[in-house]
């Protein structure tokens, strides 16, 4: 079982680490409103990479088939929201308290969790991966799904710590109009692939 949760945090580790849209608002976040941001914006995207892993693992195939089915849409919707959080990032000047309270802890939780869930990827990748594994976690029982589930969600989360802290230590040096403008501009790019690609 301690084999099994080790597996588990390497695969969210290697799902959370490349760069995307996720990272860029972790950085931004914990550069322009501080370390909490970083860490709520990760805790959103673990929880629902958490979610899948959960889902690819009980082998709950058909919903999962419904979720590719209507990935065209959930596409069109992550697509839109990655540009409507790219415009607000490129206008976001550097920290100001009262823009901290406005944006809120919870909503930087939901916001991220919600990009996160509309992500085709982040499902295709998960049935990838427990397909590479060869397990058939519904006849190996619920609790093995859950252990395997609760590395995937740590391994994620020990990543958005990480990437939060450095950013917040060095938000200094960051802190920035252009470093806004550049990830603004980064989430404008992905949405747009999103959209059209």
């Amino acid at each position: 079982m301690i084999w099994l949760f080790c597996k588990g945090i390497l695969l969210g580790a290697s799902i959370a680490i490349p760069v995307g849209p996720i990272g860029i608002l972790c950085i931004g976040n914990s550069v322009n409103f501080g370390i909490r941001y970083g860490l709520m914006t990760g805790l959103g995207a673990a929880l629902a990479d958490m979610l899948y892993g959960m889902l690819a693992g009980l082998g709950l195939t058909a919903l999962l088939s419904v979720l590719l089915e209507i990935k065209p849409w959930l596409q069109l919707a992550g697509g839109i929201f990655l540009c409507y959080l790219g415009l607000m990032l490129f206008r976001t000047k550097p920290r100001q308290e009262h823009d901290v309270h406005q944006i809120g802890l919870a909503k930087t939780f939901y916001t991220t969790f919600l990009l996160t869930l509309t992500n085709p990827m982040t499902i295709l990748s998960f049935m990838a991966i427990f397909a590479g594994l060869g397990a058939d976690f519904e006849t190996s029982g619920y609790l093995s799904t859950l252990i395997l589930s609760l590395g995937v969600w740590s391994g994620s989360m020990l990543w958005w710590l990480v990437l939060a802290s450095i950013a917040s230590h060095y938000k200094e040096t960051l802190r920035s109009p252009w470093l806004n403008r550049i990830s603004g501009s980064c989430l404008l790019g992905f949405g747009t692939l999103a959209l059209f690609g």
